[in-house]
């Protein structure tokens, strides 16, 4: 069956069921009329429509892949530095007493002449230095300790010195019999000292010949001998210097003398 006769069908039935609305409700609102017979519909004949496709069933879609994440890189192990070995321990400086026989040097608890005494160090004892200087009293201290009880104190810097360093010389003291006052030696008599010697005199030149007349500078060897003429004669009768300014046949090689003649 074509399409549009289906279609022409339902428009019909349509109609048909609109008037027979119409009807009852006319019916049931206006006054009784004759019912006007209604033709009957005209029956279509049905047309089957076709049977749709079979439809394949749909496949079931493939899972979505997992990005799988890579393998997370391990770290490279590093060789544990080697052990440090601690430093090894300086050796303190050391001191030695000088210049205190026969009393010995005092150490003191504090950089002070007045501050208690801690002990008495012999004359050429050394000490090590356990601490910075200090300054008390006029004077340089430092601070020490006994390595030998580990005593420590502040001792005056004048009477320490380097280990290999040579002792003062030992004071001499002039002796006289009781009762008889001691008297200090005579200081000694610096010598004054010579008086600066002149310094020579250059010696004079030795007189030279005198040059005859009619000699030109091609005559002397060299330019000493031309000026040594122009020395013993500075009237110049051979004009050796042209230029007067003391100096004869400047052209000339060989030895020279320079030293300008007075003119």
């Amino acid at each position: 069956m074509r399409p549009w006769m289906r279609w022409t069908g339902i428009g019909c039935g349509g109609l048909m069921a609109v008037s027979v609305l119409l009807a009852v409700i006319s019916s049931v609102a206006g006054p009784k009329t004759a019912a006007t017979p209604t033709p009957a519909p005209v029956a279509q004949e049905a047309t089957a429509a076709p049977a749709a496709a079979p439809t394949s069933p749909a496949k079931p879609a493939a899972p979505a892949a997992t990005a799988v994440p890579p393998p997370a890189s391990q770290p490279t192990p590093q060789p544990s530095p080697p052990p440090t070995e601690p430093p090894a321990p300086t050796a303190a400086e050391r001191v030695r007493v000088i210049g205190t026989a026969p009393d010995g040097l005092n150490v003191r608890a504090e950089p002070s002449s007045t501050a208690a005494r801690v002990k008495t160090v012999p004359d050429g004892a050394e000490l090590e230095i356990a601490g910075p200087d200090a300054q008390a009293d006029g004077r340089a201290w430092r601070k020490v300790r006994d390595p030998s009880d580990g005593a420590e104190g502040y001792a005056a810097a004048q009477f320490l010195a380097a280990p290999g360093a040579a002792p003062p010389p030992a004071a001499v003291v002039a002796t006289k019999p009781a009762g008889q006052p001691v008297q200090a030696a005579a200081p000694k008599a610096t010598a004054a000292p010579p008086p600066p010697t002149a310094a020579p005199k250059p010696a004079a030149p030795a007189p030279q010949p005198a040059v005859p007349a009619g000699r030109n500078c091609s005559d002397f060897p060299n330019q000493a001998a031309a000026q040594a003429a122009l020395r013993a004669n500075p009237s110049d009768p051979n004009k050796l210097d042209t230029n007067k300014d003391g100096v004869a046949c400047e052209s000339l090689g060989g030895q020279q003398d320079r030293r300008p003649v007075p003119r």
